[in-house]
């Protein structure tokens, strides 16, 4: 199997399992509760649509970086 078609299969499994998911979007800058401290917990993020290059911003309890190594979270944050 391809690393492709297993992250494909992640990707809708967690959809199907009630994760509210992203395919498309580039995020720009993620927001931590304590401004400017990537200690504190992320709690919103700013993207960018690929298809049309709408922008807006997303708030969240939780969320999963599975862009690899060069994400935003281990490339920009950590």
């Amino acid at each position: 199997m391809l690393r492709s078609e297993s992250d494909d299969i992640l990707f809708k499994h967690a959809k199907s399992n009630g994760a509210k998911v992203f395919d498309g979007v580039r995020v720009n800058t993620v927001i931590f509760e304590k401004e400017g401290d990537p200690a504190s917990r992320p709690v919103r993020a700013t993207y960018t649509r690929k298809s049309d290059g709408v922008t807006g911003e997303i708030s969240f309890q939780y969320i999963v970086d599975a862009s690899g190594r060069a994400g935003i979270m281990s490339s920009k944050y950590l």
